[in-house]
């Protein structure tokens, strides 16, 4: 009578249980369960396939995301004019009683120049804790004066007649100007309309 090559799997057969799969090695595989009779791959292998499957989709999404910052890029606005540090104001730009200084205990000499858009001059301090400050100077008075922490572009709107302020590239002739202070330049744009660009309300 020939001997069964497997005793344990023959006492489940006589006693009508099921065989227990096993590997190679004749050991059962960890985490795998029996579906419709055929055995499912175990739960680490589902899950590196479910990643292996995910890698496309998003390999695809970060180029869609990296495609569409390039391609949005150039529809940056331009700057019309870019103004750079030209020294201290001179001593009677404005009078002694201008309401900024007196207000924040400042004199012309805590001010740089960035020259001048028009007929407007541009300064900037950072007298004020630290803060990046911008002023916009017309008629020997600061008319707008602004200030932000040092990681923050400092922003100053401003509205004037258009036949007073130079023609930008584009031709069009807007009484918008906006003064942008960063890394150490100040930039001139000339938006449109109120709030085109830089979220917040222009001028």
């Amino acid at each position: 009578m020939p001997q069964p090559v497997d005793g344990a799997a023959t006492e489940h057969e006589r006693d009508g249980g099921s065989v227990i799969e096993q590997d190679s090695a004749g050991v059962p595989v960890a985490g795998s369960e029996r579906i419709h009779g055929a055995l499912s791959a175990p739960w680490w292998r589902r899950r590196r396939m479910l990643l292996w499957a995910m890698t496309p989709v998003l390999v695809l999404a970060a180029a869609i995301g990296v495609s569409f910052f390039v391609v949005d890029e150039p529809n940056q606005p331009e700057p019309v004019a870019q103004l750079t540090p030209q020294g201290q104001p001179g001593s009677a730009s404005i009078p002694a009683n201008d309401n900024v200084p007196v207000r924040y205990d400042l004199t012309v000499a805590d001010f740089v120049s960035y020259g001048a858009y028009g007929p407007l001059q541009i300064w900037s301090t950072t007298k004020l804790e630290n803060k990046r400050c911008i002023a916009v100077v017309g008629d020997n008075h600061i008319s707008v004066f602004e200030c932000t922490a040092p990681s923050v572009d400092t922003i100053a709107d401003y509205i004037l007649g258009p036949n007073l302020l130079p023609i930008p590239p584009s031709g069009e002739l807007t009484e918008n100007v906006r003064f942008i202070l960063h890394d150490g330049v100040v930039d001139v744009y000339r938006p449109t309309t109120r709030g085109e660009f830089y979220g917040g309300d222009c001028c």
